[in-house]
């Protein structure tokens, strides 16, 4: 009878052992998902960012252009003495 109480109380832990891993692979699988979850929002969000620097770069390039044209213009101006006073 000892041999069957032992064998018996084998069975039970390994249902229990099993039960338990199988708990907390799901817990990991949930995990995985939060984690890719939080990947992709990052990506996404550098992503955007860097469009957004990209963005403003063209804009100031295209500032920057204007003035020194306009620049360029009065130097002129003041070479040939045309400024306007």
């Amino acid at each position: 009878m000892a041999d069957e109480e032992l064998k018996t109380m084998v069975r039970e832990f390994r249902s229990s052992v099993a039960a338990d891993l199988e708990a907390m692979q799901r817990q990991i699988e949930t995990v995985h998902r939060r984690i890719d979850g939080f990947s992709n929002e990052i990506r996404n969000r550098i992503s955007t960012s860097e469009t957004a620097i990209l963005n403003e770069i063209r804009d100031l390039s295209g500032r920057l252009d204007r003035r020194f044209e306009r620049l360029e213009v009065r130097v002129t101006e003041l070479e040939q003495g045309t400024a306007p006073e």
